[in-house]
């Protein structure tokens, strides 16, 4: 019985943080394949009509701390 629940504390210490690895990478592609989604539609409409898609401005840089 105890070999029993020292394999599955071991098992879980492996199941658990693959399936955190998993999801982080899950959740890093859907966002990349969102970017790439939003850039392949702004081509697009720049190849076959000609419009320009609004840029977002840049965030302003921090200005320097005065002494």
């Amino acid at each position: 019985m105890g070999e029993a629940l020292i394999m599955t504390a071991i098992g879980l210490a492996v199941a658990v943080p693959a399936v955190m690895g998993y999801n982080w990478l899950i959740r890093r592609n859907k966002a990349v394949q969102e970017e790439l989604g939003n850039f392949t539609s702004d081509l697009h409409a720049l190849l076959v009509g000609g419009a320009r898609v609004p840029q977002a401005a840049p965030a302003p840089a921090a200005a320097p701390a005065k002494k």
